[in-house]
């Protein structure tokens, strides 16, 4: 599912641009290598992003680098590195993880919190599942207490 990747980084990962690729190909009905504005907003929905009906039209003028009206992958990516870095360091999971726990451990049903207040943040309109909930506990919970600590938490999203 792309729209729950979580960047924690300034950069996409290898597995972020594969899925963004494989997303934005799907919208290139007419296999030209880019994509228009009615296409970026089908493309951006099929992300979990709610674009603005203005937004669209905006976003191409910023990133249409040749000025053709179309956005071509290159310049895909950086308009989506650009909307999803919002969460671009340690310093603001660690922010979040600090309002949700208290500076203690989180618990499953903290830890669902959080990961929904980071996709809340990241713009993605989508709840995660009770099994993705725990398959994420599980990959987490590195010492296996049942809880998340910040260091497991970190550990996780950083590789994620």
């Amino acid at each position: 599912r792309a729209a729950l990747c979580v960047c924690t980084m300034s950069e996409l990962t290898e597995n972020q641009i594969a899925e963004f690729r494989e997303v934005f190909n799907l919208f290139d009905t007419d296999r030209s290598g880019a994509i228009n504005s009615k296409e970026l907003g089908d493309v951006m929905r099929a992300l979990g992003m709610k674009p603005e009906k203005g937004e669209l039209a905006q976003l191409i003028e910023q990133v249409d680098q040749d000025h053709n009206g179309e956005i071509d992958f290159e310049e895909f990516k950086v308009m989506i590195k650009e909307r999803v870095k919002d969460i671009d360091s340690e310093k603001d999971v660690m922010e979040i993880f600090e309002t949700l726990s208290g500076g203690e451990k989180l618990s499953r049903d903290g830890l669902a919190n959080l990961l929904q207040a980071l996709c809340d943040k990241l713009g993605v309109d989508e709840k995660l599942t009770d099994s993705e909930v725990n398959d994420i506990c599980e990959r987490a919970d590195a010492n296996k207490d049942g809880e998340i600590n910040s260091d497991e938490l970190v550990a996780l999203l950083l590789k994620a």
